[in-house]
């Protein structure tokens, strides 16, 4: 997209700054992890942040205040602006500006929706591809380890494994940061109620997670067949987990500080999934109703 007009030079502002990126650098993280999982790269990001806070700037500048050189910025550039993130003046040298983080996120939203609406009317063309398709006979697999990658995947495997719950769920969570928006945790809780399916949650109450966890009781409290329970336990030592029917567990393995890189293992092991359910089963004994610690 091309801007006809940028009128006047903003002045350089220092990349590393207070102003430009949050008062200090948990808000600078916070704005990177929030556009980490709306698609950006590490170098996309800060860009996108310099020019939003700078206003517009040409790329010389912007590979002086980020330390990259130019055919780098220039492929950053390119790409932010194919996806109607950053535009560009008509002037030579050209001007590089940010639209608005409203105008961003409606853009984002609409490129998704089309992907998937794209995906649904493919959907039975590979199907019937695929069925034509002869495969070898191969030996059903008894037990089965993966680990899966990404906080968007892990929480599509969660989502998959809770809906095809048949009597209960166990769900131990330390850290709801990831967690999906709190309507919809409610929405799919209440569906598997509704079918008959018995869900403990069982949690570790913060101050990062204390909003989350009161929303979430206050939405599921009066739904039959959900309990609420909080842990008194060390969260670095105790990872969050989802047991389904006793016969699978998706456990996070590791996280990098920032949180841009999670782990889970998904596994019906029957030796791993019994220990972690006579785990969970001796916490819950342990623990308190929610709504009396809250």
């Amino acid at each position: 997209m091309v801007v006809n007009n940028i009128s006047a030079k903003r002045p350089l502002v220092p990349y590393a700054s207070g102003p430009l990126l949050g008062k200090n650098s948990q808000d600078k993280d916070k704005a990177l992890n929030e556009l980490h999982e709306w698609g950006f790269d590490e170098q996309e990001a800060r860009m996108y942040l310099f020019l939003l806070k700078a206003g517009p700037q040409k790329a010389r500048e912007i590979c002086q205040v980020m330390n990259v050189n130019k055919v780098q910025v220039y492929r950053h550039l390119k790409n932010l602006q194919s996806r109607g993130i950053v535009e560009s003046s008509i002037e030579t040298p050209a001007y590089f500006s940010a639209n608005s983080i409203e105008r961003v996120a409606d853009s984002i939203v609409e490129s998704k929706r089309a992907d998937v609406l794209m995906l649904e009317n493919s959907r039975q063309n590979l199907l019937n591809t695929l069925k034509t398709i002869k495969s070898p006979e191969i030996p059903l697999m008894t037990e089965s380890f993966d680990v899966v990658e990404d906080s968007n995947r892990i929480y599509s495997k969660a989502k998959e494994s809770i809906k095809n719950a048949k009597s209960e769920l166990e769900t131990f969570t330390e850290d709801w940061s990831n967690a999906p928006d709190v309507k919809e945790n409610i929405r799919l809780t209440k569906i598997n109620a509704n079918r008959g399916v018995k869900h403990r949650i069982l949690s570790i109450v913060s101050e990062e997670n204390r909003s989350y966890l009161r929303a979430l009781y206050r939405g599921l409290s009066s739904t039959k067949n959900v309990e609420f329970r909080c842990a008194n336990l060390d969260s670095s030592v105790f990872p969050s987990f989802v047991l389904r029917d006793r016969e699978e567990l998706i456990m996070i393995i590791s996280k990098d500080p920032r949180g841009h890189k999670r782990r889970a293992m998904l596994t019906n092991n029957k030796e791993l999934v019994n220990a972690f359910c006579i785990l969970f089963d001796s916490v819950w004994r342990e623990s308190k109703n929610l709504d009396t610690t809250d």
